[in-house]
């Protein structure tokens, strides 16, 4: 017996059905045989809307599809016509068509609901939701997503640039390029544009999107389309992502929740959209050579010891960090009789925001930096203290251009000239300009056989070095700088965030910025000892006059004795 949906409208008003209850018992089953652990909840309603009480107010159905729960008891009309009191059911299982069903009180004692399993293949026929008119019901999530990467994924300038072997201004033969050194497609499109290559049946090259696709890059039907993730550093549709479609298309959406009605659209809770592996599918990729050129799921993987560990959306779609623009959400529809209609408020943590943050918002959140500086001798020791606080995987993560730079300077403030490095870690060739500057870069490079440092990620045959941050492990540095004369001294330390590594940048002509995650400077009053040289320490600094007096002892003692 379904509801009405206009009249289950109307009838939600009156203030009186608010708080009753009733309880009901039945079976979950796919039409034929009971469905074992499925989500079947009780809907409950405030003034304004559905409110999730999920798990609360939902029952894990028993090996024979048993479950009792309870509902808030509403008015609604049959189908038929029949005014009757109730309450809502709503089913859902993974792998199974989510259902929703009214359920008077007189059938409340035992009532079936069924749930269809998804079967059936992708209907290649179906075609995709264009992102605008997601908006019409998910109007804030649309604009969250339009100002994300994954907007202009098919579109990204840098992307074309490595792609065809082009710089800002559409030079061509500027190294490196994919089809400078290879004459097939490749398997960009396979993330980039997901949903071209998967109409395709295969690679698409990325100057050939179709206009549909291009716009979109990576859009909701990109990701609310995705039946199963085998992660296995296989790019994309190319191999770890399934996509599927309803037959004969219409409003569906794989998501992660469970109590979800489906009169204006049709879903399956899907677990894999509150997990890390959702998004391995394009952010874990392995190149012809065996070279894994992004590893962040296997980074995450290998930390994800415990059932707590905060997965990728815990962080790149938070609610919670301190971002311009944060605002409480209790609702992903925000058209205010979608809402009454068919929306649920949620707890806002469970709510997840579609800007995606990349690394250029979440890095200062993540890292902490910290430095002590002495003298020992002649010397200036500044040691430097970087640690990975929080990000579940190395820092930086994702395409091997990016990276880290820890500089280091003292400056005699009287002069204005920077003293010498005597020992300590210098900043190499990824540096551009700040090569050979006191400092040290945090990246993962990768090597051509011949060892030679490349950006060329599908030619790449090793990886040459990868110092990125892991989580928790403190990344000490020591510097020593030339004491040459007493002087007031400022120490600086600056740590900065590179999308793109100078070199290339500037190989490219794109217009970077970088980003200042900590830039920290504190004074020192540097001491020369002459006597010493470079040998002596604090410690002997600060017994010289003791020492002086000691030798004058030892001096009168030997004269008296030769006496």
């Amino acid at each position: 017996m379904y509801m009405k949906f206009a009249s289950l409208l109307v009838l939600l008003a009156p203030a009186q059905v608010l708080g009753a209850v009733i309880t009901i018992s039945g079976v979950a089953t796919d039409g034929t045989h009971p469905i074992a652990n499925a989500i079947i909840c009780g809907s409950h309603w405030d003034e304004v809307s559905r409110v999730s009480n999920y798990p609360d107010a939902c029952a894990l159905t028993e090996t024979d599809g048993s479950f009792s729960l309870s509902a808030m008891l509403v008015p609604f009309t049959t189908v038929e016509g029949v005014e009757v009191e109730g309450g809502e059911l709503i089913g859902a299982a993974p792998g199974y068509l989510t259902a929703d069903k009214m359920v008077s009180s007189v059938d409340a004692a035992f009532v079936e609901i069924e749930l269809s399993e998804i079967r059936d293949p992708d209907d290649i026929n179906a075609g995709w939701i264009a992102p605008e008119s997601c908006a019409s019901c998910h109007n804030r999530i649309y604009d969250e997503w339009s100002q994300s990467k994954h907007a202009i994924a098919s579109k990204n300038p840098w992307v074309f640039d490595l792609y065809n072997g082009t710089d800002a201004k559409g030079n061509p033969d500027v190294a490196p390029g994919y089809k400078l050194d290879n004459d097939d497609a490749g398997s960009c499109s396979a993330c980039h544009a997901a949903t071209a290559f998967w109409d395709n049946g295969g690679p698409l090259d990325l100057n050939e999107i179709p206009a549909n696709h291009a716009a979109y890059g990576v859009f909701c039907e990109t990701c609310h389309k995705i039946k199963e993730v085998i992660p296995s550093g296989a790019p994309g549709v190319d191999g770890a992502i399934t996509l599927w479609r309803p037959p004969n298309g219409g409003l569906f959406a794989f998501g992660p929740y469970p109590d979800v009605t489906t009169h204006p659209m049709g879903s399956s809770y899907s677990p894999l959209f509150e997990s890390s592996e959702l998004c391995s599918g394009c952010h874990e990729y392995t190149n012809a050579q065996g070279v894994p050129v992004m590893d962040t799921y296997s980074d995450w993987l290998a930390i994800a010891i415990t059932d707590d560990t905060q997965h990728c959306q815990d962080c790149h779609m938070t609610t919670s960090i301190n971002v311009e623009d944060e605002e409480v959400n209790e609702y992903v529809v925000d058209n205010p009789t979608v809402i009454q209609m068919h929306g649920h408020r949620r707890n806002p943590e469970t709510v997840h925001r579609h800007n995606f943050f990349d690394g250029e918002t979440l890095i200062p959140f993540a890292l902490s930096l910290d430095f002590a500086t002495y003298q020992e001798g002649n010397e200036i020791v500044v040691t430097t203290h970087l640690l990975n606080e929080v990000a579940n995987h190395r820092v930086p993560t994702g395409m091997p251009f990016r990276e880290l730079l820890l500089t280091v300077s003292v400056v005699n403030q009287s002069t204005g000239k920077e003293l010498s490095l005597i020992s300590g870690p210098l900043v190499g060739a990824r540096g551009g300009a700040l090569e050979g500057t006191p400092g040290k870069i945090f990246a993962k490079s990768l090597g051509l056989e011949s060892g030679e440092l490349t950006f060329a990620f599908w030619k790449a045959t090793q990886v040459l070095e990868d110092n990125r941050l892991e989580l928790g492990v403190m990344q000490e540095s020591e510097f020593r700088f030339s004491v040459e004369e007493d002087a007031p001294l400022s120490v600086s330390v600056k740590l900065t965030y590179r999308r793109a590594s100078a070199i290339l940048a500037q190989a490219k002509g794109w217009d970077t910025q970088d980003l200042v995650i900590s830039d920290q400077n504190s004074p020192f009053d540097a001491e020369y000892f002459e006597a010493f040289g470079c040998g002596c320490n604090t410690t002997a600094q600060s017994q010289f006059p003791f020492l002086l007096f000691f030798g004058f002892l030892l001096g009168v003692y030997a004269s008296q004795k030769r006496r």
